[in-house]
Parts: C-alpha cells; sequence; structure tokens
C-alpha cells in the first residue's frame, strides 16, 4: 500500500464502498478498530498517491466529512512489527524511538551539512508528546547538536509519520454484503 486513508469508524464502508467503484487505485485493506477505537484506516495501493488524493477530494467533496488524515506512505518507509505499546517499549532493538532516530541520522547523512528539523506526527495523537520526547533524550544521550538535528513542530525540512495498527485485529477480509435493490 502507499496510500492510508484515516477515517471515522463509522463512515469506513461508505468510503471502502466508494473506493471500490474507483478504477484509479486498487483497495488493499481495511482495519475498523484501531488503536484509537474509533478511528478506522484504509490502505490503497494508488499510481499516484498525491494525484490521487487531490483528485478524490477536488471532484468528491463530500469526502472531506469522512476523512480525518491522509498517509501517502514512500518506498523508504519503515515497518515495525512486534512492538507491544510503541510508546513504552523500553528495549533498543523493539523502542521506535531508537528507530526514528536511526531514520533521522540517514535523513542527517543524506542532506551533508544541511540541518535537519524534523516534524513527528504520531496516530494515535496521545503517544506524540511520549515520542518527541523519548527521542529528544536520545538526541541528549548521544550528544547530538540542533544545529545538525533537531525536532521541531514548525519550520521542519521533513515530517516522519507514525502510524500504530493493531496486531491484525479486523483488518479487512469480511466485506459488508451490499443490497442491489
Amino acid at each position: 500500500a502507499n496510500v492510508v486513508l484515516s477515517v471515522h469508524a463509522s463512515h469506513l464502508h461508505r468510503m471502502v464502498d466508494f473506493i471500490e467503484t474507483t478504477q484509479e487505485v486498487k483497495l488493499c485493506v481495511h482495519q475498523k478498530a484501531t488503536a484509537s477505537k474509533t478511528n478506522s484506516l484504509i490502505y490503497l495501493n494508488a499510481k499516484d498517491p498525491r494525484e490521487f488524493n487531490e483528485g478524490m477530494i477536488d471532484q468528491h467533496k463530500f469526502v472531506l466529512q469522512a476523512l480525518n488524515k491522509v498517509y501517502i506512505l514512500r518506498n523508504d518507509r519503515t515497518i515495525i512489527r512486534g512492538i507491544a505499546d510503541f510508546a513504552k517499549v523500553d528495549t533498543e532493538e523493539k523502542c521506535i524511538s531508537h528507530h526514528i532516530l536511526k531514520m533521522m541520522q540517514q535523513l542527517r547523512t543524506n542532506n551533508n551539512s544541511i540541518p535537519v528539523k524534523v516534524k513527528l506526527e504520531a496516530f494515535p495523537a496521545k503517544t506524540q508528546r511520549q515520542l518527541v520526547n523519548k527521542v529528544c533524550s536520545l538526541l541528549n544521550l548521544n550528544s547530538i547538536p540542533e544545529t545538525e538535528l533537531d525536532i521541531t513542530p514548525t519550520e521542519e525540512t521533513h515530517t516522519i509519520s507514525i502510524i500504530q495498527l493493531d496486531d491484525d485485529k479486523n483488518s479487512g477480509g469480511k466485506k459488508r454484503k451490499r443490497n442491489d435493490d
């Protein structure tokens, strides 16, 4: 999947039905119960994700009522499995903050001497503060100066989005029967 749509749980089936009528994308899977309980996620493969999202919103204004957020995933995304509570795990190999720090250091390496300022977005949003605090602690612990690598809510050069998914609960599979009357 290269697009994740975050929709309110009450709109999930309507959005899935709408997307299935669209020829521009392939519906991969949907997840009714996420970590936030009221949000659902829909995973899509689109030929051009940005163009698909803009076109969908421009042509079908009603979609805005169902959408909470749209995540466009790039090919360099990282998928980390087996983390029970991704903001509280303390072992390095399973701690998401260590993975975020590695991603930030990779951005720094790729951008030569340009300072890298990263904005962290997290879903569910209640985990964002914990993640920012842990990553800032790691930056300080590793003595990485703010002039080289920093986390900021504004004036960012890069954005890292972290999406917590449930462990295969309610992911795809069952489709609602359509009434053809």
